[in-house]
């Protein structure tokens, strides 16, 4: 349930980059410099920042706003277990080293690379990777409510997919696959395995939130069955400084 109008403290942001971040959805564009002055009255440095249309303001409310593109949200209702085709040398299991490897965390970056946080430039650097990096940690950390799936080709690391279960919902997170990889239709194959992780786990619904700006993402989910359920254009508010 989307709270308009009201800013929401995130604490494990603000912990993550040294200062005090919220969440804030716009229903009504107009009211949006009122609804940011509050949020600098309420100290926010950042403040992330979804809306159901543009905003067509650099500068507004006492903070620079960053165009992060926008998100959109996709859903499958009912999983039915996928049939899942055969490659020759190609194998999808578990990931179950409890370390995030530099070619595990090489691929989560890869499956950001239009993320928010890699978009905005103003936040601290080098946040992507570190937040990439914790995210994966995370889920390893998760076994009982999440799971990591890695396709090798001939041994090699090829891509992944990551997903968290809440109730009998299954939310896939990141999905990745190498460079030298792509185009071949593996993440086809590594989203049928994750449905058909998920169908095993009792889960009865698939979601996945992606950027607008990534047409592969989108084009793969929807050739799957995905249908779009909410969209947002999204921006980060920088607190302007006065030095």
């Amino acid at each position: 349930m989307v709270d308009w109008n009201l800013s929401s403290f995130l604490e494990w942001d603000s912990k993550f980059f040294g200062m005090k971040v919220g969440r804030l959805y716009v229903q009504d564009t107009g009211n949006t410099r009122k609804l940011l002055e509050a949020a600098i009255n309420d100290s926010y440095d950042l403040i992330y920042l979804y809306s159901k249309n543009n905003i067509n303001y650099l500068r507004i409310g006492g903070y620079v706003l960053v165009d992060v593109g926008g998100e959109i949200l996709y859903s499958k209702p009912y999983i039915e277990p996928p049939q899942l085709g055969t490659s020759p040398g190609l194998c999808i299991s578990r990931y179950m080293d409890a370390r995030v490897t530099d070619e595990l965390h090489a691929l989560a970056l890869v499956s950001g690379h239009l993320s928010r946080f890699n978009v905005d430039q103003m936040l601290p650097h080098g946040s992507f990777s570190r937040l990439y990096h914790l995210w994966i940690h995370k889920t390893l950390n998760k076994q009982h409510n999440g799971e990591i799936l890695v396709a090798t080709v001939d041994g090699h690391l090829a891509g992944m997919i990551s997903l968290e279960f809440n109730g009998q919902t299954s939310h896939i997170q990141l999905l990745a696959v190498s460079k030298d990889y792509q185009r071949q239709g593996l993440g086809s194959q590594l989203l049928k395995k994750a449905e058909q992780t998920s169908n095993a786990r009792g889960m009865r619904k698939m979601l996945v939130k992606t950027q607008l700006t990534n047409a592969a993402a989108r084009s793969l989910y929807t050739r799957h069955g995905y249908t779009e359920t909410d969209r947002y254009h999204v921006y980060h508010g920088h607190r302007q400084s006065h030095d």
